[in-house]
């Protein structure tokens, strides 16, 4: 008896791999830290997964740059793995949210300071 894979299997995978692709490549380009919780609802059968951002060199730190909740499943009908690339890519989008208001108040912050002066 051999085993088939049905046809989305493979859109299964790639799902998962670009899921962890968003991962890796917001977390290096913008030096932060993400850990993922999952928990259970007072819905029955519904998992609530939470990712919780933080600064690479403040990983330690109670206060968190980000932390974004989704349901699975949801009145959306996504596979888990199209679910967890959702929710990785609305995490990443989330960070280079918080990445462009850093730099525009750190860009802000020096335009206030008078001329000859530093941070």
């Amino acid at each position: 008896m051999s085993s088939h894979k049905k046809k989305t299997d493979h859109g299964e995978l790639e799902f998962t791999r670009a899921a962890y692709d968003t991962l890796e490549d917001y977390q290096q380009d913008y030096k932060v830290v993400t850990r993922h919780s999952v928990w259970t609802t007072e819905q029955r059968g519904v998992l609530a997964f939470v990712a919780t951002v933080r600064k690479a060199d403040q990983e330690s730190s109670e206060r968190p740059i980000i932390t974004q909740t989704d349901y699975w499943p949801s009145a959306t009908d996504l596979s888990w793995a199209a679910f967890w690339f959702q929710h990785c890519f609305k995490t990443a989008r989330m960070v280079e949210a918080w990445a462009l208001s850093e730099r525009e108040r750190i860009k802000g912050s020096q335009q206030d300071m008078p001329a000859g002066t530093s941070k």
